[in-house]
């Protein structure tokens, strides 16, 4: 009898245990998904608009001007301080059109007779890969990612408008959309407001060099095109890279499933 019930305490002791550890690890094994909002600020040819050095005609500038930046994450903790994590952001910038003119229409004879109207950059990311947490204290985390995948980047649609001579000469420069390996580093600062819901306070820096195939030049207006225009190209296939970085200061906050 004695050892009977030694053996039913025994087994009632390494079931509590099995228990109490595989409550543990679900707690360390949580989906997490984010969201966040932010500015993001161009780097790299992306964000150049100078015109120091030789001109290389297979690299495009981007004349990209400060935007905004958001995303949303998806991730899976597999241990206490690692799991992997997908995201998808975006990326909005715009176009830094009078560096543009001042650098591109620099004859005397069209000062003051031109105008640029562009549209804005879309850039999307879709990554993957693995993330660090490590607590600092009871309600603070330092989270790290190392994310690789694709880049989308849609260049901005430039129309160049010049009034010359009385008339009025119109252009259309348009770059296909490209597409390209892309990676992301990043640290963010985590403030546990309950177990299931904290806010984050990140920076990351977005990178890749897209590839151009093509772009083209239509143009309408007079048969006798004004000084200093661009040369009108239906389907030019050669290939322009733009190196392309992004430093993105983003707020938001991420909730946790158990």
């Amino acid at each position: 009898m004695k050892v009977n019930t030694f053996l039913l305490l025994s087994l009632a002791g390494t079931l509590c245990s099995s228990l109490h550890a595989l409550k543990a690890q679900t707690l360390d094994e949580r989906l997490i998904v984010g969201v966040s909002v932010g500015v993001a600020l161009p780097q790299q040819n992306f964000g150049k608009s100078d015109t120091i050095g030789r001109k290389d005609t297979t690299k495009v500038k981007g004349w990209a001007t400060t935007g905004i930046n958001f995303n949303v994450k998806a991730g899976f903790r597999l241990s206490k301080y690692f799991g992997v994590m997908a995201l998808a952001g975006g990326n909005v910038h715009g176009f830094n059109a009078s560096a543009y003119l001042n650098q591109n229409y620099t004859n005397p004879i069209l000062q003051g007779s031109v105008a640029v109207n562009a549209t804005d950059y879309y850039l999307g990311s879709y990554l993957a890969g693995p993330f660090f947490s490590h607590p600092i204290g009871s309600f603070f985390a330092i989270e790290g990612r190392a994310l690789a995948g694709v880049m989308t980047v849609k260049y901005s649609q430039l129309a160049p408008v010049v009034v010359f001579d009385g008339s009025d000469f119109n252009y259309l420069i348009t770059y296909k959309p490209a597409v390209a390996l892309g990676y992301d580093f990043g640290l963010a600062l985590k403030y546990k407001i309950i177990d299931q819901i904290a806010i984050t306070l990140s920076a990351d820096y977005l990178g890749g060099n897209p590839a151009f195939s093509g772009y083209s030049v239509t143009y309408t207006g007079p048969t006798l095109p004004p000084p200093d225009a661009p040369a009108v190209n239906n389907g030019n296939s050669r290939i322009s890279y733009m190196s392309t970085g992004i430093f993105n200061i983003n707020a938001g906050a991420v909730f946790t499933f158990f």
